[in-house]
């Protein structure tokens, strides 16, 4: 069964639309990936290309070497030298002079795909805003992560490592704690900073509540003293 959700997994990413790979959440991806191994002096593996987990695999990872920042509203573009004064544009240049420095080779992957495994929304939750972060947090459904850390565990296993076979389990032992393991509704939305960021949420709630509460209690008052005036 294993075996089949690996497969499936590897075509689905191997055979994905990349035209349409998101720029930003594949960016996040990588720089996600790549804060993983650095941590647990895992950077030095050498994957085969065949790994979506392999950060130099990224259908971008050329172009953004090449995004190049001089300060917040200078730049570059390491391949010509053209200036722009907000990275959004000097994408939109990379799409439009250098389309043909995207990684298209054998195994070039979509890192955006994996974005749900790696809870890219729960590391930025400014995208989201941290009220959106609370309620989806609120109604969130564990058969969605079963499938998802099923997902999860069948990618770990397209990524053999190759250098032993205690090396192979001891790296895949740890990727399943730091990916698959948080693919629980109580564990999807923590980050080093979850307990502060839940206190923050939850006053926003309670204070947003207490407005709402404090609004209808003012027009129910004065509907009532309307009243009385009008019985008078």
């Amino acid at each position: 069964m294993l075996f089949a959700l690996s497969l499936l997994f590897f075509l689905r990413l191997t055979f994905g639309d990349l035209e349409g790979c998101s720029r930003e959440k594949s960016r996040l991806a990588r720089r996600i990936l790549s804060k993983i191994f650095s941590e647990t002096n895992l950077e030095n593996l050498d994957l085969p290309d065949a790994c979506p987990l392999k950060p130099s695999m990224d259908y971008f990872s050329i172009q953004d070497d090449m995004l190049i920042k001089n300060h917040e509203y200078n730049w570059e573009c390491g391949f010509c030298g053209k200036r722009f004064y907000d990275a959004h544009f000097l994408e939109k240049h990379f799409d439009n002079r250098h389309n043909e420095t995207l990684l298209l080779r054998e195994h070039s992957f979509c890192l955006a795909d994996l974005c749900p495994i790696l809870r890219c929304d729960a590391v930025r939750p400014v995208e989201l805003g941290e009220l959106s972060l609370f309620w989806r947090a609120a109604i969130c459904q564990e058969k969605y992560f079963d499938n998802l850390r099923s997902q999860c565990r069948a990618l770990i296993q397209s990524c053999p490592v190759g250098i032993s076979a205690k090396v192979d389990r001891d790296w895949k032992a740890i990727l399943d704690e730091l990916l698959c393991s948080r693919l629980t509704c109580d564990s999807y939305w923590k980050t080093s900073d979850d307990e502060s960021l839940s206190t923050v949420t939850m006053c926003k709630v309670f204070a947003v509540c207490l407005g709402v509460t404090a609004y209808a209690l003012a027009i129910s008052l004065r509907i009532l003293s309307y009243n009385s005036e009008t019985y008078y």
